[in-house]
């Protein structure tokens, strides 16, 4: 059985661009570890680019998501807004220049006991997430921005809200993840999370959480497409795939979310 740790972007210590992995960074650069260490699994970085500044990304060993928290940045004359994401493959190559001071970026990426799927060296770009998906029971809503089955990749990430203190039971996944809260609170462990903390959750952990007063939203990353497994009376029933989970879902009903996403400002 696994584990959980917790983070937050208000008390991250400072870090630097893991340049032995394929990133540099060129101008105002100011980077904060959330998790990271060789015992983790997957690692979150948050970057403070000042306008102008620019983190380059050149064949790194592993794939990497970076979701854009606030402000502005470019790709190749793509712009991307808050909520967005660029999404480099392993062996991919990406120039992600900041376009308004005190731009944030949390870059996600695994590390790889054995090579990554896919051959890799895409960039996809996702310039603002939408609502793709919705629960009509419980209100929730959901989009990936990437999905496990893209052909030279296996990354995941999706992005999901819930009403004001809805409860998510018990459950595990097949995949370690990273949970980013992005709007309002939920708690989980016996953790309140607010904007900006992080929950780092090993493959095979039974949790569950509850939303806050205001609802929730949070981003969810993993190195492939996940299973997951209700547990009750503590034993797990057999696995489901997400993937499937998520494309049976109705389409979303409105093209806003209901939260303000992303809200850093504290």
């Amino acid at each position: 059985m696994g584990r959980a740790i917790f983070a937050h972007l208000g008390s991250a210590p400072a870090g630097h661009v893991a340049e032995g992995a394929g990133l540099r960074a060129l101008g105002d650069v100011e980077t904060l570890d959330m998790v990271t260490g060789d015992d983790r699994p997957l690692h979150l970085r948050v970057h403070h680019l000042e306008r102008g500044a620019t983190l380059y990304v050149d064949g790194p060993p592993v794939g990497h998501i970076f979701y854009l928290g606030r402000g502005q940045a470019e790709v190749d004359d793509q712009a991307i807004l808050p909520g967005g994401a660029v999404i480099v493959e392993h062996h991919g190559s990406a120039a992600i220049e900041a376009r308004e001071d005190g731009t944030l970026l949390f870059e996600f990426s695994a590390q790889a006991p054995s090579p990554p799927e896919g051959v890799g060296g895409q960039v996809h770009v996702v310039p603002q997430t939408r609502p793709e998906k919705h629960n009509p029971v419980s209100r929730m809503m959901a989009a990936c921005l990437i999905d496990g089955t893209c052909p030279s990749c296996a990354l995941w990430m999706h992005h999901s809200e819930f009403p004001p203190h809805f409860k998510v039971p018990p459950h595990l996944h097949s995949e370690d993840e990273i949970i980013l809260v992005i709007a309002g609170d939920l708690t989980v462990g016996g953790r309140v999370l607010d904007a900006g903390a992080a929950a780092a959750i090993d493959s095979g952990t039974a949790y569950a959480f509850q939303a806050g007063d205001r609802g929730v939203a949070f981003v969810n990353f993993r190195p492939s497409s996940p299973g997951y497994a209700m547990v009750e009376r503590g034993r797990p029933a057999p696995l489901r795939s997400e993937h499937d989970a998520h494309t049976a879902l109705p389409a979303a009903p409105q093209s806003e979310w209901c939260l303000p996403a992303p809200d850093f400002s504290h």
